[in-house]
Formats: C-alpha cells, sequence, structure tokens
C-alpha cells in the first residue's frame, strides 16, 4: 500500500504509518469516533469541527464526543491546521482528506480549508447535496464504511463567485466551496466579503453631481464638449480627488483587500488631447486606464485596487503593465454563447485578449457572462461551453472568476447552471455531463432524463442552426432551436416529464418552472411571426385579426406559474412579472389595427437601410411592431423617412398616427418633427398638419411612442409623411455619428 507521511504541527507528535485499510465510521447507528482538534483553543477550527458533528448527527442519529487527548490516537476525527511549508502545498481554501490508523483526518492552512474538506467529504463520501436551498439531500445512514482516503484538493481559482440567487444563500455557498457574501438586509449589495467597491465606481470616487458644474474639465470630452459620463483621467486633479475619496472609504471598511476604481458603464471614455495621446502610444483606451490605476494603487500597497478591461478597454496597453496590486477585470459580454469563446482566436478576440493580459499581469478576474439579459427566462443552452470556457480561463492563469446570471429569483435554468459553475470552478476537469445528470436526477426525481433529453436536444439544434447565442430576441431563432417544430418537441418532453413526477407535487412545481422557458419563447416567438400559421393572431369570422385564445391560456400559464415561482422580472432590470403581463395583453388588443392604409402601395424618397428593411409593406401592415427594433421596423441612419402612401382611391382622411422608437443605448432617437400632406393626384400637395417632438434630442427612457396628427376633415387619395431624423447624436450621447430614426405602423383614418 501507498505509504504516507502525516505531520501533527503540534507539539511534536508525528504519526509516520502506511494506509489503513476501510474501517466503520458508523455501525448498527452508533460510532465508537471522537472528535479531536490540533488546537483546540482555536474558535473556528472548533466551528469546523461543530459543522461536521452537525450533520454527521442528521445522518447517524449520533453525536461525536470532543476528545481531550493531546496527541492523535485511534478512532478520531481529526482537524489540523498545517504550516505553509509543508507538502503537499495547499492554497488557502485548498484540503486534503486521508485515512490513517480508523482516523479520518482533515488537514489545510486555514479554517475555511478545513470547513471546505468538510463539506467535500459529506458531499463526496457520504451523498449528501445541497443543489439549491429548497432541495438539501441529508440520507439517514445505520452503517458507514470509509474507504482508504488520502486526497489532496486545492480550487483552480482563488475567488470564485456566481451572481445567482441560489449562491448568495449561506448554506449554497459553504456547501458548494463559493466566495458569495451571504445576503442580508445590511450587505444586499455586496458580491463577496473582502470587497469594498465592486464595479463602475469612478463616479462615486468623482462625482458629477459634486464637481460637473464647477469643474467640466474632470470629466471626458466627447465632440468637443465635456460630458458627465466618465472621467478624464489625465488630469492631475482627478487622481487627487480619486484618491483622497478612495481613503475615505477604505477607512469605512478597512478590513475589505480589494477596491475597485473602474469606468462607468458607457463607451464615452476621453478624447482630449492629452488622454487621446496617452491612448494612441498604448494603442488602447486602456492605456490612460491602467496608468490612471497604477498611480491610485501606489498609495495603497496593502490593498489590491481593481479596475475594468471592459468593452472599449478589453484590448491590452502595449507599454504600460499594471503593478501587483492591480487586478484586472476582463469582461466576456461581447462573446457569443453557442461556442466555446476559444473557438474565435487572433486580434480582436478574447481569446487573444487574456492570453496577452496574462502575459503582463498574474492578478486577473474574469467577469464571464451566462444569460440573455433582455429576456432572462429565455432558454439560453450554453451548457456545453461552460466548462471549455473555465478551462480556458485557468489555461491563462486566472486566478479569479465571477460568473454572471441573475441574482434575483427567477431566469431559466438557474440552480442547475449555478451548481454545474460551482463545481466547475473548482475543478475545471470535473465531468460536466455527470455534474448535470446529477442535479437533475437529484432535483427534478423521475423527470431529470426528460429535462436531460430536453437540454440536449435544443442544445444540438442550435448547434446545428449556426446561429450565434446571446441578447437577441428568441424570434432570431425561429429557423432554429426555437423553430414552431422545436417548441412542439419541446412541450412533448416536458409533458411526459410531469407525467414522469405526477404524484409528487414539489417536483411537478419544479418541472412546470423549468417548462416556462419554453412557455415565454413560445409567445415571444408566436407575436413576432405575422400572417403565419403559428402566428398569436388569426382572422374571425367577420375577417379580423384576433388573438389566438392558446396565446391568452400560454400567457396565463406563464404569469401564474412565475408568479408562484417568485419570478421578478423578465429583463434583467426592468419589465415586471406585471408589467410583462399587462404589455403582452396591450399587445394582443392593439397588435392589429384596421386602417385606412392598410395594405395599401408605400413608397420612399430615400429607402430605408438594408439592415433594417423588415419586410416590404410592414410599414402599412396592420401590424404593430415590438420593443424589438430588429423585427417589424424600418430603420433610417442620419436620414428622413419620407413615405407615400396610395389610397387607390379618393377618400375622406382627418388623422394620421405613426409609431417612432427611442433607444438612445442603440443611437435610436425619436424624430423632431413629422408632417402630412395629402394629394389628389399625387403631384400637388396640400399641407394637413405637422407637428414637432417636444422630446426630440432629450436623453429619455427606452419606448415606442406614437405621434398623431389631427386635421380637418379632408379627400386625398395620396398622403404623403415626412418624418424628420434629428440628424447628428445629441452631445450627451458622447458619440461622433448619425442618430437613427426607426418607425413602425404608419396609421391612417
Amino acid at each position: 500500500m501507498k505509504k504516507l507521511f502525516f505531520l501533527i504541527t503540534i507539539s511534536v507528535t508525528i504519526i509516520t504509518t502506511y494506509a489503513s485499510p476501510s474501517f466503520y465510521l458508523i455501525k448498527d447507528g452508533k460510532s465508537f469516533h471522537s472528535i479531536w482538534l490540533s488546537n483546540p483553543k482555536n474558535k473556528e477550527m472548533m466551528n469546523a469541527a461543530i459543522v461536521f458533528n452537525k450533520y454527521f448527527e442528521q445522518i447517524s442519529g449520533h453525536t461525536l464526543l470532543f476528545s481531550n487527548s493531546k496527541t492523535l490516537t485511534k478512532t478520531k476525527i481529526a482537524f489540523v491546521l498545517r504550516t505553509k511549508n509543508e507538502k503537499p502545498v495547499l492554497t488557502d481554501e485548498g484540503f486534503i482528506i486521508e485515512t490513517i490508523d480508523d482516523n479520518l483526518i482533515f488537514s489545510a492552512q486555514t479554517t475555511k480549508g478545513l470547513e471546505n474538506a468538510v463539506y467535500s467529504f459529506f458531499e463526496k463520501y457520504m451523498g449528501c447535496r445541497y443543489y439549491a436551498h429548497d432541495a438539501i439531500v441529508i440520507p439517514k445512514k445505520q452503517d458507514f464504511e470509509v474507504p482508504c482516503i488520502y486526497e489532496v484538493s486545492n480550487p483552480a481559482f482563488s475567488f470564485r463567485t456566481i451572481y445567482y440567487y441560489e449562491a448568495f444563500q449561506e448554506g449554497y455557498s459553504r456547501w458548494n466551496m463559493l466566495s458569495n457574501a451571504t445576503q442580508s438586509e445590511d450587505n444586499a449589495s455586496q458580491i463577496s466579503f473582502g470587497w469594498g467597491l465592486w464595479v463602475h465606481t469612478m463616479h462615486k470616487l468623482v462625482s458629477p453631481e459634486i464637481y460637473f458644474e464647477s469643474h467640466p474639465e474632470y470629466f471626458a470630452m466627447r465632440n468637443g464638449i465635456r460630458v458627465k459620463d466618465q472621467l478624464c483621467l489625465s488630469n492631475p486633479e482627478v487622481l487627487k480627488i480619486t484618491i483622497k475619496s478612495l481613503k475615505k472609504e477604505i477607512a469605512k471598511n478597512p478590513k475589505a483587500k480589494y477596491w475597485s476604481v473602474s469606468q462607468m458603464d458607457n463607451f464615452s471614455y476621453c478624447l482630449c488631447d492629452k488622454c487621446r495621446m496617452i491612448d494612441s502610444i498604448e494603442g488602447s483606451p486602456s492605456g490612460s486606464i491602467i496608468r490612471f490605476v497604477n498611480d491610485v494603487a501606489k498609495n495603497f500597497p496593502d490593498k489590491v485596487v481593481s479596475t475594468l478591461a471592459y468593452q472599449y478597454s478589453r484590448q491590452v496597453p502595449t507599454i504600460t503593465k499594471p503593478l501587483p496590486n492591480v487586478n484586472i477585470m476582463l469582461c466576456s459580454i461581447e462573446c457569443e454563447r453557442s461556442k466555446p469563446i476559444d473557438y474565435y482566436t487572433g486580434t480582436g478576440s478574447f481569446t487573444n485578449d487574456i492570453e496577452s493580459w496574462a502575459k503582463v499581469s498574474s492578478n486577473i478576474l474574469v467577469w464571464d457572462y451566462l444569460i440573455n439579459f433582455q429576456h432572462i427566462v429565455n432558454p439560453f443552452p450554453n451548457f456545453h461551453v461552460l466548462a471549455p470556457n473555465i478551462k480556458l480561463f485557468a489555461r491563462n492563469h486566472v486566478n479569479m472568476l465571477f460568473e454572471q446570471g441573475y441574482a434575483d429569483v427567477g431566469g431559466e435554468f438557474n440552480k442547475l447552471r449555478c451548481y454545474m459553475l460551482a463545481k466547475l470552478m473548482w475543478n475545471p476537469e470535473a465531468n460536466s455531463d455527470s455534474i448535470m445528470n446529477d442535479f437533475l436526477n437529484g432535483y427534478y426525481g423521475a423527470a431529470g432524463p426528460f429535462i436531460r433529453q430536453y437540454i440536449d436536444i435544443e442544445t444540438a439544434e442550435l448547434i446545428r442552426s449556426a446561429k450565434t447565442l446571446g441578447t437577441e430576441p428568441p424570434v432570431n431563432h425561429v429557423n432554429g432551436f426555437l423553430s414552431i417544430a422545436n417548441l412542439t418537441t419541446y412541450f412533448k418532453i416536458f409533458e411526459n416529464a410531469l407525467n414522469a413526477v405526477k404524484d409528487d407535487v414539489e417536483k411537478q412545481k419544479r418541472v412546470n418552472v423549468a417548462m416556462n422557458s419554453v412557455r415565454y419563447a413560445w409567445l415571444e416567438v408566436c407575436k413576432s411571426i405575422p400572417f403565419t400559421n403559428d402566428w398569436i393572431f388569426a382572422k374571425n369570422t367577420n375577417g379580423d385579426y384576433v388573438v389566438k385564445e392558446e396565446a391568452l391560456k400560454m400567457l396565463n400559464d406563464f404569469t401564474n406559474i412565475a408568479s408562484k415561482s417568485g419570478l421578478k422580472r423578465t429583463h434583467e432590470n426592468k419589465l415586471s412579472l406585471m408589467e410583462y403581463e399587462n404589455s403582452m395583453m396591450n399587445y394582443f388588443n392593439n397588435g392589429c389595427v384596421k386602417h385606412l392604409a392598410v395594405n395599401k402601395p408605400i413608397s420612399f424618397e430615400i429607402p430605408c437601410d438594408p439592415k433594417y428593411a423588415a419586410t416590404e409593406g410592414c410599414l402599412v401592415d396592420g401590424i404593430h411592431g415590438t420593443s424589438d427594433y430588429q423585427l417589424m421596423w424600418q430603420g433610417w441612419y442620419g436620414k428622413d423617412a419620407i413615405a407615400t402612401i396610395d389610397l387607390e382611391k379618393n377618400t375622406f382622411i382627418e388623422n394620421v398616427k405613426v409609431t417612432c422608437m427611442d433607444d438612445s443605448q442603440s443611437w435610436i432617437l425619436l424624430p423632431k418633427t413629422i408632417s402630412v400632406e395629402t394629394s389628389l393626384d399625387g403631384k400637388s400637395w396640400k399641407n394637413a398638419a405637422s407637428i414637432t417632438n417636444e422630446d426630440w434630442g432629450k436623453k429619455i427612457d427606452k419606448q415606442n411612442k406614437t405621434f398623431i396628427l389631427m386635421f380637418n376633415k379632408v379627400e386625398a387619395r395620396y398622403v404623403k409623411l415626412s418624418i424628420t431624423n434629428i440628424g447628428n447624436l445629441p452631445s450627451w450621447r458622447g458619440e461622433n455619428g448619425y442618430a437613427w430614426l426607426f418607425v413602425d405602423e404608419i396609421e391612417v383614418f
């Protein structure tokens, strides 16, 4: 048998022995073992032992006594703290589990490592599971034989945080060995203990509310003017204020090690001459950031200053290297999720960027993304890329990992994804299929194999379609994994799953929550495929389009199940469940509209952009677009929309309605003016009405706005609508470019 050497780091006791054969820890519901601590005065070590005793009692019905022996003798559950120079080398959270002479020994360099050893032992050897707060498995055992064990385990990442609701529950975080803070009312926004400020902190440190009016030069120069969006990082006063503000923040929480000094969540970085010169020399806007953050970090040598490599700052600077106490928070937000990240290589790819950062820093946190934030309930078959991506991060010496899901209750397969990630973040080489099956069978019982079948089919269909997976609307996959045929298949699989657990109310609820993603996808897809057999509307006997009973039932089922499960939103930070239901009911009632221009010929003086042409005649098809501008909308970049409608006969009209979109994040802004002209012959025109949009160029919430132009009843055959684009983006947008003008249905009455 393998010879093992074990050093007890109290007094001078050394055990040198051969590994023992298996032994009974529990026999006939009893145990003759006791708990032994290498340092009984260490309260945290005692806490780890108490955790062991707590679950041991639940399993066996037997409570272990604590040994008063000063040395380790037989039949002990031993807890031992090692010194840092002992081999094998352990990280702060790593541990060793081994059996020697009928002793079960947990050893680690820290008490956190000892706690991890306890939870790992119960899960790996005693069959315990913490799938979720509502699915904890602690099996009862009358007999338990401990096999010969020698296990050394270190986590692949020193920081392992998952942004899902489950991961912030105390029991979950401990059982699954995560770095998440446990949430309570006084720390509800804290991601992880040890962090003072988390992310997007520049405005907290240099507030535009305090400084912008008196010192606009502290803020970013964009298109010749100063804007509040970001800071001017080449301004020495900004550095002084940042350092002063950070000192105050640290004084409030001196134990925290990590402090974020990072860009705001927009693209409006400073383009003043000095910042632009620095970034030109460095080959990336990250150049001015790293220089600035390095100067901050020099003032806090006992802390780690974290900054973002995010969107415009993702590329590594060519000259300046981050200081050792600067943490690079590298974000993969642009990556699509149908393929592993390292499928794409070369300049501009995330693979290239992570490899480049790894060459200049050994202090990297990867911020990875897991769901469709625009449609958090929608099916998102990315399970096949989780392990490959985490292996990529580990390969490039990333030492910290943050996986962003959805931290509130809800989100598609949130508990499954959270469980898989927790296991893979500790050990990227673990078998992801086995982890998934373990969860599905444990959480869903007899329905588990059916849900696995569903996941396998939707994943295969996604891959077959060659479509990308990101934040696109569900209907983008109508010819892929969310085709009507596939959705029909998924419903059948879930019906089989429900039938498999028909006598288990709790598991029926769990299956229904999982099935709700398919209900949501059906609603979103079917409302966006007009004039097909699968559209949510159908003609009644009068020839009018009315919503199908099937759609009403689907929405009712979706909202009822979502409400009972605790889902609050269908979007990352808006569209509450009630708002979503109301918006769908509004679309059911008003999505189809009858007016005089329906299906009449329409022409444009300036064609819309080919990328956003929707379908021919879509502006007079009697169907309103949704909140997704990619569908049923037409867009003009920097140009006016001038449309002429032929009513095909002389008709009396008295108002025109037109719906436009405002989504400034996507450069889409409401028009400046709208005017209506009428004609009997298409040659001689009379002005009927004109309006000026009072909100043009203003920063407003994303919305679809319907403009109504009323006028005295007039006879006309031709109607010309001139919708004026605002032209250049407003200065507050911080970008040099033109506005998009997006137009939906033009209604004539």
